[in-house]
């Protein structure tokens, strides 16, 4: 195989404006797949001299696979953010990213740049590199990252159309990567705001052409562009100057579920690394194992955190599975790590041959640390005692009074000895009772890379099935149901795929979604990264 490093995180020079055809294609798409699928995720690993040095950090490139008529093009064009722009213009890295500081302005004198270090551009609020995600509001596409900005994005151009900050369009200073779209096309997001009257927020997203019934207060409620935004409700910080990192959130049908996880930002810590010590974000944060993590329970109707505090044993995680309600209970699944490393997503680590070695489970003991996990909490409360509130038929997860009033929570595995991330549900599911969720599963194949292959994971009977190609590396899987579906599996898996052999050769995978068989495979000559996440829009 090539060089490890070209081949996943694959640095593209020009963009493919015009539609390209794949070179060859295997099986038939559906006539039915009519739609694009929207991919988002760094481009390029370099500007000039300059190497990006976390996964998170390249310049954010769009792709586009537009299916129609049982044909698939391909296209993609960079965001053209601010920071895009003075990154080409001075082929250097300008703006700090999440693990990558700028580099210094040759052109800029000793004196100069001492100045600069009280230059608060300087710092990465000013970055609007949107490299992560998309998310819809009914029928506009916006880019998004965890950083002050989202960029409107035209789907079938991918021309950037319109950046939005969020402090312009409500008291928020950061979001996070994963809104929540509702079947009705309503977006809820969730966000920080730092300083004295500062906390989490979720916040409610709408198109400004929409009049919905409101009772936020106006004080609460912003216009920018074509959206408009409401604050629903304000979560206090545990730790005021150390908040915490969240990447999503969830709900379920009546509430929303906040996690605080014991991986915090140290405010002090950013603007004595960003002016004095040098270093960058990722270096901000840090994970307390002997803390809690904190379940923020709200009610959906009129934003009220629950009275009742519940807690759990320091973990870390990224992506949440899935939420919904059941006899009393939320039940949460998500992708549960025993502990925060980020730097395992820095380049020269996620290249090395010894990552799985360093990063992967070695035995079914430790993967089950790292399983996809189930947590039950208990909202009737009234009859409080020491034994476990979880009275699910079939739950393993436990639900305990301590003696502060708090109750602790414990999880149990979904799918054992499956050590996954990334996971996608049907969307029609989403935060309903569900069965089945499709993730990017982290098995020690193709010399220790864990992208090595797809699972289609079954939460009743805690089974899976596993899709694996000994010529490709994968993309995380987007379900699309099939019109008419009948079941909740109907429908199929698509997945971007990349050449362990050949940087200049990709395919857009599709999987039948009950039996997880091969539909159709094209095959592109193009040079497309893995990236990070998508959404699939319907003509």
């Amino acid at each position: 195989a090539a060089d490890r490093h070209n081949l996943v995180f694959r640095h593209v020079d020009d963009e493919v404006l015009e539609p390209l055809d794949a070179i060859h294609i295997e099986g038939e798409f559906p006539q039915w797949l009519h739609g694009s699928l929207i991919r988002n995720g760094p481009g390029k690993t370099h500007w000039g001299s300059d190497y990006y040095k976390h996964w998170f950090d390249g310049s954010a490139l769009l792709h586009r696979f537009d299916f129609r008529n049982g044909l698939v093009k391909y296209t993609s064009r960079f965001l053209n953010s601010n920071t895009y722009r003075e990154n080409k213009e001075a082929q250097r890295i300008t703006v700090g990213e999440f693990g990558t500081l700028p580099s210094r302005d040759p052109c800029k004198t000793l004196f100069q740049r001492f100045f600069s270090f009280f230059d608060s551009t300087e710092v990465m609020s000013n970055n609007d590199n949107c490299v992560v995600n998309v998310f819809p509001v009914k029928d506009s596409v916006y880019a998004t990252s965890e950083t002050n900005y989202i960029w409107e994005i035209d789907e079938k151009s991918l021309e950037s159309k319109q950046r939005i900050k969020w402090d312009e369009l409500i008291a928020l200073n950061t979001c996070c990567a994963h809104p929540q779209v509702n079947d009705d096309g309503t977006v809820f997001t969730a966000g920080s705001k730092y300083g004295k009257d500062g906390g989490y927020c979720i916040a409610r997203l709408y198109k400004t052409d929409e009049i919905p019934q409101s009772e936020i207060p106006p004080s609460e409620i912003g216009v920018k562009g074509k959206l408009r935004g409401e604050i629903l409700t304000r979560i206090p910080i545990r730790w005021p100057l150390y908040p915490s990192y969240f990447h999503s959130f969830t709900m379920s049908e009546n509430y929303f579920v906040f996690i605080e996880q014991p991986v915090a930002l140290s405010v002090p810590l950013m603007f004595w690394n960003f002016k004095v010590a040098n270093k960058p974000f990722n270096e901000c944060l840090k994970f307390y194992p002997d803390e809690t993590a904190i379940f923020h329970v709200i009610k959906k109707s009129n934003g009220e955190i629950l009275s009742t505090r519940y807690t759990a044993d320091a973990f870390f995680f990224f992506h949440i599975i899935n939420s919904y309600e059941k006899d009393d209970n939320i039940i949460v699944d998500l992708c549960r790590l025993r502990e925060y490393d980020l730097n395992a997503l820095e380049y020269n680590d996620l290249s090395s041959s010894d990552y799985a070695s360093k990063h992967l489970p070695v035995s079914s003991n430790s993967a089950s640390e790292q399983c996809p996990v189930r947590y039950v909490i208990p909202l009737k409360t009234e009859h409080q005692s020491s034994s476990n509130l979880i009275a699910l038929q079939g739950s393993k997860a436990e639900a305990k009074l301590r003696i502060d009033g708090s109750i602790h929570l414990s999880y149990e595995c979904l799918v054992p000895t499956c050590s996954v991330d990334l996971p996608r549900v049907n969307p029609f599911y989403n935060a309903r009772s569900y069965r089945y969720f499709y993730a990017l599963s982290f098995e020690d194949e193709l010399g220790g890379f864990p992208y090595s292959s797809i699972v289609k994971s079954d939460v009743v009977n805690r089974t899976f099935l596993r899709y694996y190609n000994s010529e490709f590396l994968n993309s995380e899987p987007v379900f699309v149901a099939r019109p008419g579906a009948t079941t909740e599996d109907d429908g199929v898996v698509l997945s971007v795929l990349v050449n362990i052999h050949d940087e200049r050769l990709a395919a857009l995978l599709v999987l039948d979604g009950v039996t997880f068989e091969v539909v159709a495979m094209a095959t592109f000559r193009a040079t497309i990264p893995i990236g990070f996440h998508g959404w699939f829009t319907h003509h």
